[in-house]
């Protein structure tokens, strides 16, 4: 069972659970060697490769996940010590970074091109239910720019 548990803006949590029936130093292993969080770390018909893995306290990682239709997910974790952290990934990455309450503020900057049909963005997200508020909409030439910001 795997369970988030929100912590406050300033300093966030997320936490996973699972009983595991191996010795300690296999799960120690697959949780801390690259090579073999790689084969088990992430979504069925994924796969992983780690740019950066720093297993050890303020450590980071960088690392991407590749669908099985190519595309590719990357994924970041620093010891930020208050400064921002950029995510990337399609629209459904961010819906489930949004969903999981792992989002302060989010800056959508829409450009008026058509690309074709695309993903919804918000599709299954409730931006005021999670506590988000348009604290800016901006109009320029070239895109509109709108912040969401919890609180």
């Amino acid at each position: 069972m795997s369970t988030v548990t929100p912590a406050s803006s300033t300093e966030r949590e997320f936490v996973h659970s699972r009983l595991i029936d191996a010795p300690r130093e296999r799960i120690f292993r697959a949780l801390a060697e690259p090579d073999h969080l790689a084969r088990w770390w992430g979504p069925n018909g994924f796969t992983s490769s780690f740019e950066i893995f720093e297993f050890r306290p303020g450590g980071a990682w960088r690392f991407v996940f590749r669908g099985p239709d190519g595309t590719q997910y990357p994924n970041e974790k620093a010891a930020a010590q208050g400064k921002d952290i950029r995510l990337g990934g399609g629209a459904a990455a961010i819906r489930q970074y949004l969903n999981a309450g792992l989002v302060d503020e989010l800056h959508l900057a829409i450009s008026p091109v058509a690309l074709g049909r695309g993903e919804k963005l918000f599709d299954g997200v409730d931006l005021p239910v999670l506590g988000f508020r348009c604290v800016v909409h901006v109009a320029t030439e070239a895109a509109t720019h709108v912040v969401f910001r919890k609180g």
